[in-house]
């Protein structure tokens, strides 16, 4: 496994403004992005990256967001990957990296600051800056937040076996953890698979919670919980599960007790509007 470092220290380290270069051979990439982003099956154009001078072949990158991506706008968030082609090319041991725009956040601080007070009281992804260019274009400043992915279960509870769970939007609101049935299929339009299984371990977690009450300590860390709403009331963060069903990852870990963990932090601080 090839782990490739930036200038001897951490990719996400917070006092460091990385620089990243994207170069795609296809003039119209902007486009190709677009109509990749509208097909919606997370397909990438390949490319080669240089960060911090070090250079990355074969990546694979493809525009992210909701809210925050509009095809008529200039600046789009990016995910780019890595190791898309080339296996185990990382940076640091980071595969993926997330750019943000600073999508309704003009002070561009919302998230890194955001990440930064959580991490002191359960984990969260680490988060800093990237100057960023493509085919030389400088596209601006942008927010680089660590992936919620294999490592970041591996340094924040110690292994990446559990299930992974994402909480999605497709859902109405007021639907966070509710308990409906044993068909995977009623859960599709609130939570995507980040692990390769995860759906069963989902339904039981659900399940306890709305039909064993007593069992709740053996399938949520209750304690980190806590935490974890406390944030979100005390920081204004509403574009989250305490209002909206998104925004979120659940974590099985090797308790067998589920962890939230937070994304998208741009609009706390009382940003999110709606």
């Amino acid at each position: 496994m090839v782990f490739l470092m930036a200038g001897g220290q951490d990719f996400y380290d917070i006092n460091t403004i990385n620089t990243i270069e994207i170069e795609f051979e296809q003039t119209n990439w902007d486009y190709l992005l677009d109509q990749m982003a509208m097909a919606g099956n997370d397909e990438r154009l390949t490319g080669s990256v240089i960060i911090n001078g070090q250079e990355f072949d074969s990546v694979g990158i493809r525009y992210k967001g909701n809210s925050s991506y509009n095809p008529n706008q200039i600046k789009n968030p990016f995910n780019v990957k890595l190791d898309y082609i080339i296996d185990d090319q990382k940076l640091d041991g980071y595969g993926t990296l997330k750019l943000s725009n600073g999508f309704k956040d003009p002070t561009m601080i919302r998230e890194v600051v955001g990440y930064e007070i959580a991490r002191n009281y359960f984990p969260a992804s680490l988060a800093n800056y990237a100057n960023v260019y493509v085919n030389g274009t400088h596209m601006g400043l942008y927010t680089s937040v660590q992936d919620v992915d294999k490592l970041f279960m591996r340094t924040s509870y110690g292994g990446d076996e559990g299930a992974r769970i994402k909480g999605e939007t497709d859902g109405p609101s007021g639907s966070v953890w509710q308990y409906f049935g044993q068909d995977s299929a009623s859960y599709d339009s609130y939570y995507k698979l980040e692990s390769d299984f995860g759906w069963a371990e989902l339904i039981d977690f659900l399940d306890t919670l709305s039909n064993q009450t007593g069992q709740v300590e053996n399938v949520l860390n209750v304690d980190r919980h806590l935490w974890f709403l406390a944030f979100s009331n005390l920081f204004v963060n509403l574009d989250g599960p305490i209002n909206n069903p998104q925004n979120y990852y659940i974590f099985e870990d090797y308790n067998g007790q589920r962890n939230p963990i937070p994304w998208d932090l741009n609009e706390c601080f009382g940003g999110f509007t709606n």
